[in-house]
């Protein structure tokens, strides 16, 4: 029989993407132990009291508890911004060690994930000396250049999904160190905290299973992730990859793309409007707005 355990659950968000954090939020509960506490923190700028009920509601069907920290007062000028579609509020990540005083450990999340697994394990993970687990991002570890501009050599990761040594965080300021990354490097930093969270922590993270992260990379032609994948993870073998692909525990719509847009035809797309119903479950009408994009991207399908 699996111990109980409560689990602390991190969101940055603005009030446009409150509704997507409650379809992420629903996931997680519905994929997590029947004895899981789940207490939920939401870093936001201008979320509505009507946004702030509807998410609440979801307290009433879940073992969970969710809180809500305006940080709209924090000062975001120093800080670098070059993804049209990623707002300042993902900055918001750098404030949650000193939002979040009582834990010293959260799993953070993008709102633009799907829970499809227990995470127990995830949060148990030991960090150790080590100031978060993460997963390794495909991509730019395969485009070279990148980091070496950027003069990065360490596992370069993906901040869409990080489990968070608050209490070793707390040892210095976050935003200031990140003010100081943003200075130095300048033009140079094009993902933006992703940038500069990568930066700030090299060298003292723990790397989780990459089906605790599942981007789109992860659902190319085998071969190739495998080839990259067994210079840091000795385990990670072919058959370990179609595991993760066929029962992935997190995966993360990463990049312009939205499983809430018309356009998009990601594998798990549909899932999410599996997600999407079950939320709107909390209300007698949750409207749920559908973008359309002017170019279909598509995915591995």
């Amino acid at each position: 029989m699996k111990e109980n355990l409560t689990m602390d659950i991190c969101f940055v968000i603005n009030n446009q993407y409150a509704i997507y954090a409650g379809v992420c939020l629903t996931s997680l509960l519905e994929n997590q132990q029947t004895s899981t506490q789940i207490n939920v923190h939401i870093l936001h700028s201008d979320v509505t009291a009507e946004s702030q009920e509807t998410l609440k509601r979801l307290e009433a069907r879940y073992s969970c508890h969710i809180q809500f920290y305006n940080v709209q007062g924090e000062d975001m000028s120093h800080f670098i911004m070059t993804i049209p579609h990623i707002t300042v509020e993902t900055y918001y990540k750098l404030f949650i060690p000193k939002t979040l005083k009582h834990l010293d450990k959260v799993l953070y999340l993008d709102v633009d994930v799907l829970v499809l697994g227990d995470l127990s394990e995830l949060w148990q993970t030991d960090l150790d000396d080590h100031y978060a687990g993460v997963v390794l991002d495909l991509w730019l570890l395969w485009d070279g250049t990148y980091l070496k501009n950027l003069n990065f050599d360490a596992p370069y990761f993906n901040a869409g999904m990080m489990l968070l040594n608050l209490a070793l965080l707390r040892e210095f300021s976050l935003p200031e160190r990140a003010i100081a990354v943003s200075c130095e490097y300048g033009d140079k930093i094009k993902i933006q905290d992703q940038d500069v969270l990568n930066i700030i922590f090299k060298g003292r993270c723990v790397l989780v299973k990459p089906s605790f992260n599942m981007v789109n990379d992860y659902f190319v032609p085998y071969e190739r992730i495998a080839e990259t994948l067994n210079r840091y993870y000795s385990e990670v073998t072919l058959e370990k990859l179609e595991q993760y692909q066929q029962s992935p525990h997190i995966v993360h719509f990463a990049g312009p793309a939205k499983p809430w847009q018309i356009s998009c035809v990601a594998r798990h797309s549909p899932a999410y409007f599996t997600y999407l119903h079950k939320y709107q479950g909390t209300s007698s009408y949750l409207p749920m707005p559908l973008l359309y994009v002017s170019k279909t991207i598509f995915y591995d399908l």
